[in-house]
């Protein structure tokens, strides 16, 4: 029995001591705020004073008191903070005020809305400078009620499979190199799409 565990030993401690060889030093020394590099001290003092900013807003204490039991992990499909960061203002607010937080965010006045939207989102309203969506020209705006969705739901048949049926005359896969971008639909300030498009009546 001896015999047998002394290989073992000795294969696992030269593993071990093996991978604790150094390896190649890295020339990263700290963050990179504003395309300025940083050295690690300053870094992590940058870093500490937005924590103390944040913190220190008026809106964490709403923040805490009003939304904080679902959004903290107490309800799994709330978005954590994390996520809530990367919208804007703007988003954050108008979820509360016509979104799907407006039946959670009824009980908080105008004020603190935008106090909680301001915390969240880590800067002001009006911080962020967004386009206005596209807009359909004059000649492109009408339906052809002629041409009917060729699916009845998003999943495109009933069992969700979402293949396109050779009826509603698919594009084949061999032209799927030759596509080019023609347009693209934007959403300004928002992060993500609840739904998806339709088609029907020659638009989408």
């Amino acid at each position: 029995m001896r015999r047998c565990w002394l290989p073992i030993g000795w294969l696992a401690l030269s593993v071990l001591f093996g991978g604790c060889a150094p390896g190649p030093a890295s020339t990263h020394t700290g963050a990179d705020f504003g395309a300025q590099e940083l050295d690690a001290a300053e870094s992590m003092e940058r870093l500490a004073e937005a924590r103390r900013a944040r913190e220190a807003h008026p809106g964490r204490a709403i923040y805490l008191r009003a939304c904080a039991r679902c959004h903290e992990g107490g309800l799994a499909k709330a978005p954590h903070t994390g996520m809530i960061s990367m919208m804007t203002a703007e988003a954050v607010l108008r979820s509360m005020e016509s979104g799907v937080m407006q039946a959670e965010a009824a009980q908080l006045p105008d004020a603190e809305r935008v106090l909680v939207a301001e915390y969240l989102a880590g800067a002001p309203l009006g911080a962020a400078a967004l386009s206005s969506a596209p807009q359909c020209t004059a000649g492109r705006m009408a339906f052809d009620y002629a041409r009917p969705p060729a699916t009845r739901n998003w999943g495109q048949d009933l069992r969700n499979t979402r293949m396109i049926p050779a009826s509603a005359d698919p594009l084949p896969a061999s032209e799927f190199a030759n596509l080019e971008l023609r347009w693209a639909f934007a959403v300004p300030g928002a992060n993500r799409f609840r739904s998806q498009p339709g088609v029907a009546g020659g638009a989408v």
